[in-house]
């Protein structure tokens, strides 16, 4: 019997994806409307997840109204024919997005932490996990800003460890094997040849061996940290360009279903605020860097 694949969010089916941004609309649209900024994050967690077209515009439609009252249900159906596995990623990924769209606007309102409570106890939520979370949250903000930082001081701190170090080793190597003993014997001091040469000699070249090696080590682990947030980044950009092409055929479709369509006044109006505020989360997308999800 072969074992079932265990999938992530993105690879589960249409429906338990439609029910997880469910959740999370209810979430942006806690104080009665959801805003540009919600929009952005909610756009680019359907990149990550890569949600159809069709699942985006029935969310757009389905936002529309208060749904607050289906939060329960919706959380009931979300682990629906997921095995235990995929029911911890469900419930981990769902606590971390809800705090991307608390955290969109740089406020919590006190309804979102009603909710966001609620949410930890259905999902079994502990403290200690939400506070790694939380500052996983907190690193995935900030991870790439510091490619735009000055690293000079890391440069610095750099040379001066291996300075110290080509300087520390040869001398606690040479100390122990007593060369730098001072020898009281007279006998000694008359008819011993000096050392002082060889010791210098075996201290240049044990000091250039420590710096080269500790360079090299160093810059080895300098080169995977930097290779490894250069593959992030390009998965991060193509989130990012996903998201911006989802807006982009997004926006389309509800225009062109304007240019076309008889409903009455009040559903005309709907379609034209849904295109706005696509297209003011489009231009607010565009304005930002790729980001860490």
């Amino acid at each position: 019997m072969t074992e079932k694949k265990v999938r992530g969010l993105e690879d589960m089916p249409p429906y338990t994806k439609l029910n997880y941004f469910k959740i999370l609309i209810i979430m942006a649209n806690t104080n009665g409307e959801v805003t540009q900024l919600e929009m952005v994050e909610l756009y680019r967690l359907m990149a990550k997840n890569k949600l159809s077209q069709v699942d985006r515009l029935v969310l757009l439609s389905w936002m529309e109204e208060e749904r607050h009252n289906q939060l329960l249900e919706l959380c009931d159906n979300l682990y629906e024919e997921l095995n235990d596995q995929e029911k911890n990623i469900i419930r981990f990924s769902l606590i971390k997005d809800l705090i991307i769209i608390m955290g969109a606007d740089n406020y919590e309102a006190p309804e979102e932490m009603e909710l966001f409570n609620k949410m930890k106890e259905i999902f079994c939520i502990t403290e200690e996990q939400l506070g790694f979370l939380k500052e996983e949250y907190e690193t995935d903000k900030t991870f790439f800003a510091e490619e735009t930082t000055d690293n000079s001081w890391y440069d610095k701190f750099e040379e001066t460890f291996l300075t110290a170090t080509a300087i520390g080793v040869p001398i606690t190597v040479l100390y122990y094997q007593g060369s730098f003993k001072r020898e009281w014997s007279l006998c000694r001091r008359l008819y011993r040849k000096p050392t002082l040469p060889g010791n210098i000699a075996k201290a240049v070249v044990l000091g250039g061996a420590s710096y080269k090696m500790l360079k090299w080590f160093l810059e080895g682990k300098r080169k995977k940290a930097h290779k490894l947030k250069e593959a992030l980044f390009e998965a991060a950009s193509k989130v990012h360009e996903r998201a911006d092409d989802y807006l982009t055929k997004d926006i389309q479709k509800i225009q062109e279903e304007l240019q076309h369509t008889k409903e009455e006044v009040g559903q005309r109006k709907a379609l034209n605020h849904r295109a706005v505020l696509l297209q003011k989360t489009l231009g607010n997308l565009r304005s930002r860097k790729p980001q860490l999800l």
